[in-house]
C-alpha cells in the first residue's frame, strides 16, 4: 500500500483532534511537526497520545510546541 506523505507533516499549533485525524489518515502513527519554513521541528506519534493521556486530567486543545512535545 503506497502512502501519502503529505499526510505526515502539519505545522503547529494544531488541533489536537485534526492532529490525530492526520495519524489515523496516514496509517503510519506518528506525524512530524513543521514551521512555516518547513523546517522538522518534532513529532507526536500514538505512544504518545498514551502518555497524554495517562499523565493529563483532560486532552489538551491544541498540539504546540512547549507545551505537548516537552511535558512527557
Amino acid at each position: 500500500m503506497k502512502k501519502n506523505i503529505d499526510n505526515l507533516f502539519v505545522e503547529l499549533p494544531i488541533d489536537f483532534k485534526e492532529a490525530l485525524k492526520t495519524i489515523e489518515l496516514n496509517g503510519l502513527g506518528i506525524i512530524f511537526f513543521i514551521d512555516s519554513n518547513k523546517k522538522l521541528i518534532g513529532s507526536f506519534s500514538d505512544g504518545d497520545l498514551r502518555r497524554v493521556i495517562l499523565k493529563e486530567e483532560s486532552l489538551p486543545k491544541k498540539l504546540d510546541i512547549k507545551g505537548i512535545l516537552y511535558n512527557f
